[in-house]
């Protein structure tokens, strides 16, 4: 693969005057390379600029999360979608080679690398930068350092989950799929099998858990992660928050838990479920203080619905943000009852078609009528009062606390421990103002499990991006037209090698 060298994306000092303001797309100022790298402001923004480039439209905030990667999951009602669009060429029989789709599958592939090059140049300038240019010294030499190790091996394995077949389908697959870049410059690099990108992930994950563990876990910065003051302080002093901007909202960066809920997820994906578990498990049992209060809890049914917490953002590991989210949302999608076209059910005001609960605040809170149609509402302001939705209006989640507690059940459920996982399942939905044991008489086996697990992720992670990458896992069509090659993106023509 042919990739050109690309300058890294400058952000410039940012004042963050709401919350997740540290991740504003908006056009920059840019500056040479020598310039950039010449002061620890510098570094600060080059990772900036990483985190930027990855909100944008072309990767998670739109085609990664809920645009292409959700039609591909089979999220949305398909007939609404104009029979002349790429969405509808791919909610229709997974077309990747149609002239609508190729254009956006292409422009995934193209920004998610130049991302890549952005977080090895950055990389490769800190491994002969002294430490003592930095206000923090080594600590924060290592915490830039780990962050952009981590994004790396997220935007490698997102790409393997795209453009090449499951571990499962490629066990005994010899054949190179995509390249993995960890060097900087770098023109050409083979293609290796899904196994060695899976084992560079895992190797990138590991040292940068570290680096940013060695910052993250130490008493002084420890409440960076754990107290809300310090995740989505919105505005204004107070002796909870960092006074130098770049430390404010740590919590939701690519931080030590971010990087191990990481960890757990490619952990599952490859098939290593003990690993996922503990990876998982050290997630859910993080706590802090005298009182060891935990750092991550489900947020109250009642507080989704009253207080219109339709992302309930005190439970995400890890997100992007995205100023404009809302506005670009509404650009593709005209309100009304004759266009609206990301709609999550048939015609019909009955939630049964996907929550089995008639007390699950997904459904109650987190979708609603549009017309005749339901839509999910993460992505669409509230009417009268904002109520909480103000806090995480921007958040583009890329990793919430439900999802550990799926890995955790999984793993139970492969170990034979029955009662223990479907506890595990009950926790998360009575979180969300379900019965206790409401799936019990459903499930009898593994595959009864599974089917159970993926109509879980369809509810928990709508207009998130995870629910195709479910099905793909575990080798269930999310529709049965669907091609047996559906679950591969063919790569882009520019990058085949004869």
């Amino acid at each position: 693969m042919k990739l050109k060298k690309f300058l890294i994306i400058c952000i410039l000092p940012i004042v963050l005057n709401s919350c997740n303001d540290w991740l504003d797309v908006d056009p920059q100022d840019t500056v040479t390379e020598e310039e950039l790298f010449s002061t620890y402001e510098g570094y600060r923004n080059a990772l900036h600029g990483v985190y930027r480039q990855m909100s944008s439209y072309d990767m998670y905030g739109q085609e990664m999360s809920w645009g292409l990667v959700d039609v591909m999951g089979q999220l949305y009602y398909k007939s609404r979608f104009k029979s002349s669009t790429a969405y509808r060429k791919i909610a229709d029989s997974y077309a990747y080679t149609d002239k609508r789709v190729k254009p956006i599958t292409e422009s995934i592939w193209t920004k998610t690398y130049n991302c890549i090059a952005n977080c090895n140049n950055l990389i490769t300038k800190l491994q002969t930068t002294d430490p003592l240019i930095f206000p923090g010294a080594q600590e924060e030499k290592n915490l830039i350092e780990g962050e952009a190790l981590a994004l790396r091996a997220l935007l490698h394995f997102d790409m393997l989950r795209l453009f090449a077949p499951s571990p499962e389908a490629a066990k005994n697959d010899d054949r190179g799929y995509i390249p993995y870049f960890s060097k900087y410059p770098s023109t050409f690099e083979p293609d290796r099998t899904v196994t060695e990108i899976l084992n560079l992930v895992e190797q990138d994950l590991l040292k940068a858990k570290n680096l940013v563990g060695s910052f993250d876990t130490i008493p002084a910065h420890v409440d960076m992660l754990n107290m809300a003051q310090y995740r989505y302080y919105l505005s204004g002093e107070s002796s909870y928050v960092p006074k130098d901007l770049f430390y404010r909202y740590r919590g939701y960066r690519m931080n030590y838990y971010a990087v191990t809920a990481l960890l757990a997820r490619v952990y599952n994906y490859m098939g290593k479920h003990e690993e996922a578990y503990k990876q998982a498990n050290e997630v859910i049992d993080a706590a802090y203080g005298s009182w060891d209060t935990k750092v991550y809890s489900f947020t109250d049914a009642y507080d989704v619905e009253s207080n219109k917490d339709r992302k309930m953002y005190e439970e995400i590991i890890f997100t992007l943000s995205n100023t404009l989210l809302l506005d670009r949302y509404k650009s593709v999608n005209n309100y009304n009852d004759n266009s609206i076209e990301f709609t999550l059910m048939t015609k019909t005001t009955d939630l049964k078609t996907m929550f089995d609960d008639g007390g699950d605040c997904r459904g109650n809170a987190v979708t609603e009528l549009i017309g005749s149609y339901r839509a999910c509402n993460k992505l669409l302001e509230p009417t009268g009062s904002a109520g909480n939705y103000s806090r995480s209006a921007d958040m583009i989640p890329m990793i919430r606390l439900g999802e550990m507690y799926y890995i955790k059940a999984e793993y139970l459920f492969r170990n034979n421990d029955k009662t223990e996982a479907l506890k595990t399942l009950d926790d998360l939905r009575e979180a969300r103002g379900c019965e206790r044991e409401g799936l019990n008489n459903k499930i009898n086996d593994l595959d009864s499990f599974l089917e159970e697990l993926i109509k879980e992720a369809k509810r928990e992670f709508m207009q998130e991006g995870q629910l195709f990458y479910y099905y793909k896992r575990l080798n269930i069509k999310p529709v049965r037209t669907m091609p047996d090659n559906g679950f591969v993106i063919p790569l882009p023509d520019n990058e085949l090698i004869n």
